[in-house]
């Protein structure tokens, strides 16, 4: 039990309304914090996700083999449409 909070008659420890107040200050702008951080974490989330689905295109279309009708071209056709999405 910490020696610096007074028990009320019950046993229970005891905090005066101001210190009550102040604690529920402080917990509502750690939540706000935590929704702003979360929020954050989110859209980065979401660019790495984006990035990725290009990425795994670009290697995809690197690993399929040339069409047989047409000869293998320099790779700027790939990358045009890589770009389009």
């Amino acid at each position: 039990m910490p020696p610096n909070f007074p028990l009320d008659c019950e046993g229970v420890f005891y905090c005066p309304g101001s210190e009550v107040r102040d604690m529920r200050k402080s917990v509502n702008a750690a939540l706000a914090q935590s929704e702003e951080t979360t929020e954050e974490l989110v859209g980065i989330l979401t660019a790495i996700s984006v990035v990725s689905k290009r990425l795994a295109k670009k290697l995809a279309a690197l690993e399929k083999p040339p069409d047989k009708g047409r000869e293998k071209t320099d790779g700027r056709a790939e990358a045009a449409a890589a770009h389009a999405d």
